[in-house]
């Protein structure tokens, strides 16, 4: 009977021991998971005709449930010659842009999206968290009586850039500022059999974006906001 109790008593005494080792050996193998909340869509684009909704236009959220991982909100885009491409690539990113993964995001850098300048402002973080819940409207390029500008909250941030090129979007007239995109350029698809000659196409996505205590990138669902067309005519 004494030899009983002393064992019951080792038994419990052990397991008192191990049992915080054993939780902070599970605690330290799992992995931290931070969910940020996607931009809000304004109106989504197909190639307008109308130059006053030839525009990209989203509103950024918060995050302040990860205020401290949350960054701001980045803008990718990608120039195709052929629009049946942009179309394939925007449906294969519809097909893996699922909430709580970065799956999307890590299609379009797989597409070799670029993220958008401004001249005013940063490239892989266009709008900073600091301008809070805000509205944001992108013109590529100017035409008629509409200037190309990055609009944050109603003010303007200069003009839309293309990285890592620093070079505006502006294609015609030729110029040095926006010259016309060339095949090899890293931010250009380039198809042999373009859809219409002089003609380019632009697809843009906006995703809220962070940085981990890991110091790795955090990204949410990204959030398709159309694509534009750039003619010469």
């Amino acid at each position: 009977m004494f030899v009983q109790t002393n064992r019951t008593v080792y038994y419990v005494f052990c397991f008192v021991i191990m049992l915080p080792v054993c939780f902070f050996l599970w605690s330290c193998g799992l992995d931290t998971y931070y969910y940020l909340e996607p931009p809000i869509i304004g109106s989504y684009v197909e190639k307008p005709v109308d130059p006053e909704n030839r525009i990209f236009s989203f509103y950024t959220v918060q995050n302040t449930g990860n205020a401290d991982v949350f960054l701001g909100t980045a803008v990718y885009y990608k120039i195709y010659n052929n629009e049946s491409l942009v179309k394939s690539d925007m449906a294969s990113v519809s097909s893996v842009n699922l909430q709580y993964s970065d799956a999307a995001m890590n299609r379009l850098r797989s597409l070799k999206y670029s993220p958008l300048a401004s001249g005013q402002i940063g490239d892989e973080v266009l709008i900073l968290k600091s301008f809070g819940s805000t509205s944001v409207r992108i013109r590529l390029f100017s035409e008629n009586d509409y200037s190309a500008t990055v609009t944050i909250g109603g003010t303007d941030y200069g003009i839309p850039l293309r990285t890592p090129l620093m070079k505006g979007f502006s294609f015609y007239p030729e110029n040095d500022a926006a010259p016309v995109p060339a095949q090899g350029d890293s931010d250009v698809s380039y198809s042999a059999s373009p859809t219409s000659a002089d003609t380019w196409y632009v697809a843009a996505y906006a995703v809220s974006t962070g940085m981990n205590t890991e110091l790795s990138p955090v990204y949410s669902q990204v959030l398709p906001l159309g694509y534009i067309m750039i003619s010469k005519n």
